[in-house]
């Protein structure tokens, strides 16, 4: 029920233009990534095994990545 309600989410925010990425690791959260209705360059696996954002917070990178997609949006929002 859940996951059906999940997709129908999914479905209902590509139809009114929300642009999503899914950043996975190679864990569990992949299958259930995979069950789910994304257009194709949405899924980004990373080959790594862990809590992803707790690793790319340790490494530096998660912070940047946060900052480009907030310019991204900012920059789709003023046309």
């Amino acid at each position: 029920a859940a996951s059906s309600r999940l997709r129908r989410s999914v479905r209902t925010a590509l139809d009114n233009g929300t642009r999503i990425q899914y950043h996975v690791g190679l864990d569990d959260h992949l299958a259930y990534a995979r069950r789910l209705p994304l257009p194709p360059g949405s899924l980004i696996i990373h080959p790594l095994e862990g809590r992803i954002a707790r690793l790319l917070e340790k490494v530096g990178i998660l912070l940047p990545l946060i900052v480009q997609h907030i310019g991204r949006v900012q920059e789709s929002c003023r046309g």
